[in-house]
This record gives structure tokens, sequence and C-alpha cells, in this order.
């Protein structure tokens, strides 16, 4: 069982161990679940080679780890002992798992109320981003996460860059970035975020994505171009497709869509446009509940993929 030597800024005269657990995910680094027996606590810790690629996505992340609000991941500041491997940062862990996982396995069921619950923590979190004067520009779901009270959780800031930063270094996450990121034409960061941030939100709704990167490159038929150029047209279809037909998209949620995912910056929405949208208006599940509705929401589906992974151990 691996063993990491650590020092936590917060108390410096004391020397601690972070205990390995398992591996949480991988993605351009590892990230484990680690455990400190002195603070009797589990973390998260991401883990980045001392080469020069992931020495600077450290340096970035680290540039960043100085935000902090009730919906961004808690950064814990610690010192590694003796290592030149590797680079770690260390973070409070979010057990529940992140909202790819949530979208997955229906947890909003087409619950508005939840729904908007969480986007408006989402917009809670990047309204702080913004007002430090630092854009995410790679907002997707499984940068979201679900905290101890299930609460929204911003993650992963390798990605950012200040919002008076001349030129676009990000390229953001396929179907989740903006148009302009693609093009690498983006000036306006802040817009971007807003643009991903209505991907999330239709994702939250229909488990899909609005339109395909790919098509939207090829094919006049495909939906980002009908959205472009007809939208009322896009709208219809696009209800046809689920149970409830006309009444699935409603007119509010509709007028939220069409201003956050607007092509022409210019024209699409700010945040301010976003809060006093009459959907992002309606009724929310109250903080003290939220828990409550979707911590047995969360262990059916936990149960039901434990199930299924004991049946296919037994095929």
């Amino acid at each position: 069982m691996m063993e990491i030597p650590v020092i936590f800024n917060d108390n410096p005269t004391v020397q601690n161990s972070l205990i390995v657990d398992r591996l949480l995910g991988q993605g351009k680094f590892n990230v484990f679940q680690v455990y400190c027996p002195n603070r009797r606590t589990k973390y998260a810790l991401k883990v980045f080679p001392a080469d020069r690629n992931g020495t600077m996505l450290y340096r970035k992340e680290k540039k960043f780890s100085n935000l902090s609000h009730p919906n961004l991941i808690e950064r814990i500041p610690i010192t590694t002992c003796n290592n030149n491997d590797f680079h770690v940062q260390l973070a409070e862990l979010a057990k529940f798992g992140d909202f790819f996982n949530v979208v997955q396995d229906g947890l909003f069921a087409n619950n508005s109320m939840i729904m908007r619950t969480y986007f408006q923590q989402l917009v809670k979190g990047v309204e702080y981003i913004h007002s430090q004067g630092v854009a995410h520009l790679d907002l997707k779901l499984e940068n979201l996460m679900l905290g101890t009270n299930f609460q929204l959780k911003i993650i992963d800031f390798d990605n950012s860059q200040t919002l008076s930063s001349k030129v676009i270094i990000s390229q953001g996450s396929q179907e989740y970035r903006a148009p302009e990121l693609i093009d690498r034409s983006c000036r306006d960061f802040a817009a971007a975020d807003i643009y991903s941030m209505g991907v999330i939100l239709y994702v939250f709704k229909t488990g899909e994505f609005p339109f395909s990167e790919e098509q939207e490159m090829m094919d006049v038929n495909s939906w980002g171009y009908k959205f472009r150029t007809d939208k009322q047209k896009f709208w219809s279809e696009k209800s046809a497709k689920f149970e409830g037909a006309d009444k699935f998209f409603s007119e509010e949620f509709i007028e939220l869509m069409n201003g956050m995912l607007e092509r022409d910056t210019c024209k699409r929405w700010k945040l301010e446009d976003v809060k006093n949208s009459r959907w992002f208006k309606a009724a929310i599940v109250e903080d003290e509940n939220l828990k409550k509705i979707m911590m047995p929401k969360w262990k059916e589906a936990h149960a039901k993929k434990e199930h299924g992974a004991s049946l296919t151990s037994h095929c």
C-alpha cells in the first residue's frame, strides 16, 4: 500500500502520511482516493508527473488554488516531502461522484426543481470565478462533482485563463465548448463559459447534447444548422423526440437556451440575463432538503450498479 509523506500547511510542524486507497479517475492525470490516519479524513489526490507538461499544468492549477467558494471543490494546501517524481494537489473528496453519473443514473428524472437547483449552484460558482477575473473554459459534466451535502462542486482549472488574457489557449472539451473555442477566435472568455453552461443545462434536461460538433461542420441538416437558421423548427423537432412532445420544453426553458447557446457572443446572454430569466427564477429545492431528496436516489442508483456488477461477475 503506497504512502506519500506530506506536511499540511496549516500545521507545518507535523509530518503526515497519505495512504492511497484506490484510483478514482484517469484522464490527463490520475486522481486517487487517499486517507490520512492522523486526521482520520479521506481526500482526493491529483497526481501530475514532474515532466515539462505535468509541471506546467500543476503550476497552472496551483495559480488558481486560492479560489474559494461553496460551489468550488476545496483545495487543501500541502507540501510533499523529498519527492521529485511527481507533483500532487490535495482536495476534499466528493464521494458521491460527478454529474455525468447523475445524468446517466437518471437522478434528475426530468425534475425541473432539482435541475434548476443545481443549475443555480453552477451559476453561483461560475459567477464567483468570473468575479475573481478567471474563466474556467472547460465546464462539463465530468468537472462538476457532488459534495458531501450533495451540493454542486466545480473542479479542474488546468484549462482556465484570466479574463484579461489576450490569446485563447484552452481548447475546451468537445460538444461542450463554444464555437469560438473551436476556431480559436475567442476573445470573451466569460461568454465561452456561459455557452458551456447552456450545453450542461440542456444535458441535465435531455441526457444528450444539443448539437454534434462533427455533424455541424459537415451537414446542413444538422441540429446545429437548424438551431442557427430556424430555432422554431429546431425546438419542434427536438420536442418530438421526447415523451410529451411539445410540452417537454417549456417556453421559459427554450428562451433560456436560445440566449445561452447563441453563437454570436455579442448577442449571447450574460450571467445577469440568465439570472433574470423566467426559468431560472422558478422554484428550487432548499439547501436543507437537497440531501434528503438526493441521497435515496443516489443509493438506489448505486445499489442497481452494484447488483449489475454482481450479476456480470457471475456470468
